[in-house]
């Protein structure tokens, strides 16, 4: 046995819907009804036949048919009766007559729309004179609005709603837009079948895809010129009116504020373009500051409550989950305008937060695909660092949005072998040549100091926005050069490679002039403590007093060089590069001068020797060749080596040299082709030299 299941079509199969043709079958048969009953009802269904309109003109009833209305439709039961009989009766018809004109590509948009307001029209008329009371008349409207709109847009089949939307954007946004006169008209005509909320969403859609195709074309890449006035003055002069043409007339309390969502919907897709933009907007700071600052006051433009109506206020929140802008003939798209406010309660915060939390994930994963690998410089990682600093703290100025985007970048700096000593030079050298030059600047700028405040005590203190890391705070990140050294968990591996770099310069200072170290080192005490570089102070004490032992021991004897005298436990970073490899026999003469150095330094600093270190320290040389006197200024093996190519050598071979200043015969062979680069010494044979006479 099989089961038919139940449906409206086979229920109706089985117990029809009474219409009005079986009002007048049963009024013909029925031996209880009067004759003028039975008249007024043949009179009026003469009257209204045919149900459906067949092109000829609507006949004005007659005094007798009117008899008959008034008869038949005497009160509000009969009539509401007749509604249902009158609505079941010319049903049908509907959908057999008008729904092939609408499936049929070649009926055009307006051809739809003058048979639509023809059949509207045909029944206006005919209620017009049913003298219906207020709730038949209502329901009676409202069935047929019913049936114009389950063919119109409930049917799947239908290409109305596709034909209209291309119709309007044509005629509102596109070439036809200089001939809006008629689009009024055929508005109306829709609106008189309540399709408003259809003409609202296409309208809605159809905006919001023109602002998003001109944020795209006028936007994108273009971040050092101010925008938002001119987006702000292409809505109001261009795209408002065509959008009120159609808004003014299907909204009952339509005013002005529509304006306001609209530039509100162009701010957000302004956001959007710029969240996908985010890295490159941060790499190509500051020329990318008015695009930065523009990002700010779209992320703090504010929902006023008093001036977005109920209607179609907060309509951003529609631009990407509701309406479906990249077609425009998507009848899948529409939305009910009525429950827009409904549905967006809060939109103002959740979309704030929405956009925040893009742009922070957005730009996370772009560092992660375009710097953070092991392809990177890491003066490109720390460069884009202070540029994340500084770009975001214009975004967002509390500090939130940068303290979450730079903690992986943080994380992976801190990985990097060569961060201190690329941030050491970076802070020090001012050079144009300095890719890290801003952190040098900055260092001069000196550190702001601040104090904080006991929260209970603070009276403008204030809680973290809602997204703010728990351990976020705001100082840690918006000091650049603090940030950087606060990577690291001490901050005493950065005064050791700052000392070992002065220590350097102090080495090879020749005029013992310490001011520029001094300078330096004021601002890293500025930044990193008083009592931090004692170390550093005392190297610099060093030199100061070699000045003034040179000076004393000079004043009797000239001697051929100047010394720099060290306190050996004071220079860890130049004792530690020192290896045996450094040392050889220097030149008896040499070696002479040093001896009655020590001897004079013994009597002015009783009870203390000094120790010659080789390999450190410049010479100057002049030497005679080819008739011609050449100037030279060379580290001591180099002089060393030259020193043994006197007038009574003709050849010396590397292993001799090597032999003669205890040298390790690769230390040599350095320094010898040096020589033979500057042209002094030329190879007659395999490792064995003599001078280019």
């Amino acid at each position: 046995m099989t089961t038919i299941p139940l449906s409206k079509e086979i229920f109706n199969q089985v117990i029809p819907i009474p219409t009005l043709q079986d009002l007048a079958a049963n009024s013909s048969s029925s031996d209880q009804q009067s004759n003028n009953i039975e008249n007024d009802i043949d009179y009026l269904l003469h009257w209204l036949s045919p149900f459906w309109p067949d092109n000829t003109m609507f006949v004005e009833p007659s005094a007798r048919v009117k008899a008959a209305v008034r008869s038949c439709l005497r009160d509000e039961a009969s009539q509401l009766d007749f509604v249902k009989l009158y609505g079941n009766s010319i049903k049908p018809k509907f959908f057999e007559e008008l729904s092939p004109l609408l499936l049929d590509d070649r009926v055009s948009l307006i051809e739809a729309i003058d048979k639509i307001k023809f059949i509207k029209d045909y029944y206006s008329q005919y209620i017009k004179y049913l003298n219906l009371n207020k709730l038949p008349y209502d329901i009676l409207t409202r069935n047929l609005n019913s049936l114009f709109h389950s063919i119109l847009v409930e049917n799947k089949k239908s290409k109305f709603i596709n034909k209209l939307t291309n119709y309007l954007y044509e005629m509102l946004f596109g070439s036809e837009r200089s001939l809006q006169g008629p689009v009024q008209n055929y508005i109306q005509v829709l609106l008189s079948i309540e399709l408003v909320d259809e003409l609202n969403s296409i309208i809605i859609g159809l905006s919001i895809k023109q602002i998003k195709d001109y944020i795209l074309a006028t936007c994108t890449k273009v971040w050092n010129k101010p925008l938002l006035e001119e987006i702000n003055h292409w809505i109001k002069l261009d795209l408002f009116p065509s959008f009120n043409l159609v808004m003014r007339l299907s909204s009952f309390d339509f005013s002005e504020k529509y304006l306001y969502d609209l530039i509100k919907i162009a701010h957000d897709e302004l956001v959007s373009l710029r969240i996908k933009e985010i890295f490159d907007l941060v790499v190509d700071y500051p020329n990318s500051y008015v695009a930065l600052s523009e990002l700010h006051q779209c992320l703090l433009f504010k929902l006023n409550s008093h001036n977005t109506g109920s209607n179609i206020s907060n309509l951003s929140t529609v631009i990407n989950s509701n309406i479906n802008t990249s077609e425009i003939d998507s009848a899948n798209s529409l939305i009910s305008i009525s429950n827009l406010s409904s549905i967006l309660i809060n939109n103002s915060a959740s979309s704030q937060a929405y956009q925040r939390a893009k742009l922070v994930d957005t730009f996370i994963q772009l560092c992660h695909e375009e710097l953070l690998h092991s392809g990177a410089n890491t003066v490109d990682v720390i460069t884009c660092y202070t540029s994340t600093i500084k770009s975001f703290l214009i975004i967002d100025p509390k500090g939130v949005l940068l303290d979450r985007v730079v903690r992986p970048i943080r994380r992976y700096l801190k990985t990097r072998e060569d961060i201190i000593i690329k941030l050491v030079h970076g802070l020090l050298d001012q050079s144009e040549n300095n890719d890290l030059l801003e952190l040098a600047q900055e260092l001069r700028k000196g550190k702001k100091k601040t104090i904080i405040a006991d929260d209970f005590m603070d009276l403008t203190w204030v809680p973290d926005p809602i997204d703010a890391l728990p351990d976020f705070k705001k100082s840690k990140v918006t000091d650049i050069i603090e940030s950087l050294i606060s990577i690291f968990d001490l901050k005493e591996i950065f005064i050791n490679e700052f000392t070992q770099l002065f220590g350097q310069k102090l080495i090879n200072l020749h005029d013992y002039d310490v001011k520029d170290i001094t300078d330096h080192l004021d601002l890293l005490k500025l930044r990193f403590g008083e009592n931090e570089f004692t170390t550093l102070d005392i190297m610099i004490k060093d030199i100061e007093q070699s000045k003034t032992t040179n000076e004393k021991i000079n004043c009797d004897k000239e001697y051929l060089f100047h010394s720099t005298i060290l306190s050996h436990l004071y220079w860890p970073s130049v004792c530690e590069n020192i290896s045996h490899n450094d040392n050889f026999k220097l030149p008896d003469a040499i070696l002479n001068q040093f001896d009655s150095f020590d001897k004079d330094y013994a009597e002015v600093k009783k009870g203390r020797g000094l120790k010659l270190i080789p390999s450190l320290g410049l010479v100057k040389l002049k030497l005679l060749i080819r008739k011609t006197n050449l100037s030279f200024e060379v580290t001591p093996d180099k002089a060393s080596v030259i020193s043994l190519f006197d007038d009574k050598v003709d050849e010396l071979t590397l292993a001799n040299i090597s032999n003669l200043l205890d040298m390790q015969p690769y230390v040599a062979s350095k320094a010898i082709d040096y020589w033979v680069k500057q042209n002094v010494l030329k190879e007659t044979s395999k490792d064995t030299y003599m001078v280019n006479e």
